[in-house]
């Protein structure tokens, strides 16, 4: 028999211990960080979410504030970033003629005629773009690769540069006597000729800059190994450092979901789906026959057994950051319309629509945003399959918490109200957009930063 005494302890005990459990969780902390001029539309936070910088007008001109000191006037600013890391200021900045200026850590490079995708090593330290110049009458201007500050050659037309993981490696694509060649650190390393074939006609060339992106594409792997997507002699092929691992007669573009005369029954790359995690490769490719069939392949070969009636358009596949996950939305036309969730494999659903869907930092869940029904607010969250939240109207991508596995999201309740962001069953704020996060920058708090009115607060919670 357990002693008076111990009992009352025991039962003592056991009552902080309901009590604790029984407490609120804090309250979310606010911190104000800037009150914005009205109309302002391009916001941008730096991965600290503390460093800030807003596009600001004054009449016929426009400058950028950060930190609440105000930069030069242009006729117009966009396309306002922060570098990882060293939190670095860039954007592009209009001249009277046109874009005009990169202006890159306060530094005005170049006179353009079209701006471009920045991108940047992980440590920031490194970054590169490809710019449009100004036309030549009727004809497009070429393009011009910068790197770090200095312009590089001109083209007729390029992709979207890539910058190896550890910032030291800078690839691209580039069209150069009617062939494409890969360009590293400054030199040639391979040359793919113009395919013969009708089906594999790429698209015409945009008048008003470059156009190679989606369909010509680098991307390096974090082992060091670089993926390109290019048109080579038989169509479409995809290499992994120099080694052709796929090949396809036609490729096919989201904008133009559909391909040429006499070629709809030839396997076909969706080149908006190309992407990568870990050292593998991934992407949509359509079988061969009149029927459409799509599955995703990793390094040229089916992930699964599922067989999908269209490459998901909103979303390429998710691969784990160590490329041994794959996760996508599946179209299925028969026996009636649907769409499910496919984790390596397993499938979830079905559901009316996916809005988002990702990994876990270990690749052991998977979250989304699925509705799965026609009310006013179908949309809901889910964790590997089972409901979390739902009773929205529109939703965004959820994240999970390495470890715990808590899921923040944000949400719509009422079309044209405001929004709401919570943690798993908390409703934590609401706001009119959220511009950075949700992250979890320490363990056991999450960080999001909103726009409420003219207000750009950060909100930091327990997930706890």
């Amino acid at each position: 028999m357990i002693p008076r005494e111990r009992r009352i302890v025991a039962t003592v005990c056991a009552a902080l211990v309901a009590a604790a459990c029984a407490r609120p969780a804090r309250p979310p902390r606010k911190t104000h960080l800037a009150r914005l001029p009205a109309g302002t539309e391009e916001v941008a936070i730096a991965d600290d979410a503390a460093t800030y910088a807003y596009v600001e007008k004054d009449g016929d001109d426009a400058h950028v504030v950060r930190n609440g000191i105000r930069g030069p006037d242009y006729p117009g600013i966009a396309g306002v970033t922060f570098s990882p890391v060293t939190r670095k200021l860039f954007y592009w900045a209009g001249s009277s003629a046109g874009p005009g200026y990169l202006v890159a850590d306060g530094v005005r490079i170049g006179d353009f005629g079209k701006d471009g995708t920045i991108v940047f090593s992980a440590d920031g330290a490194h970054w590169a773009t490809l710019a449009g110049m100004r036309e030549n009458g009727a004809a497009p201007g070429p393009v011009v690769m910068v790197a770090d500050g200095v312009t590089l050659e001109s083209h007729p037309d390029a992709s979207v540069p890539a910058l190896s993981p550890d910032g030291r490696h800078l690839a691209y694509l580039v069209s150069a006597g009617g062939q494409t060649r890969l360009v590293v650190d400054g030199a040639e390393r391979a040359t793919y000729p113009p395919a013969t074939r009708e089906c594999s006609a790429r698209k015409k060339r945009d008048p008003r800059g470059a156009s190679y992106w989606p369909q010509f594409q680098v991307r390096y792997l974090a082992d060091g190994r670089l993926g390109v997507m290019t048109e080579d002699a038989d169509g479409w092929g995809v290499y992994r450092d120099g080694t052709r691992i796929a090949s396809y007669p036609a490729s096919m573009l989201l904008a133009r979901p559909y391909l040429f005369t006499g070629c709809e029954t030839v396997p076909t790359i969706a080149a908006w789906t190309f992407t990568g995690g870990g050292d593998v490769l991934a992407w949509w490719e359509r079988l061969e026959g009149t029927a459409e069939r799509w599955r995703v392949v990793v390094d040229g070969k089916p992930v699964d057994d599922v067989v999908c009636s269209t490459a998901w358009p909103k979303q390429p596949p998710e691969v784990s950051a160590d490329g041994r996950h794959v996760l996508y939305a599946c179209t299925v036309s028969e026996p009636e319309a649907r769409v499910d969730v496919v984790a390596d494999g397993r499938r979830y659903g079905p559901y009316l629509d996916v809005a988002a869907y990702g990994w876990s930092e270990d690749g052991t869940h998977v979250a989304y945003a699925a509705a799965a029904d026609e009310s006013d607010r179908p949309w809901a969250y889910y964790v590997d399959g089972t409901r979390r939240i739902g009773g929205f109207s529109a939703a965004w991508r959820p994240r999970l918490e390495p470890g715990t596995g808590r899921l923040a999201w944000e949400g719509m309740v009422e079309d044209g109200g405001r929004g709401v962001l919570g943690v798993d069953g908390r409703r934590l704020a609401s706001f009119d957009a959220v511009v950075w996060g949700p992250a979890f920058r320490t363990p056991g708090t999450v960080t999001w930063v909103v726009r409420r009115g003219r207000r750009l607060t950060r909100i930091d919670a327990s997930t706890g």
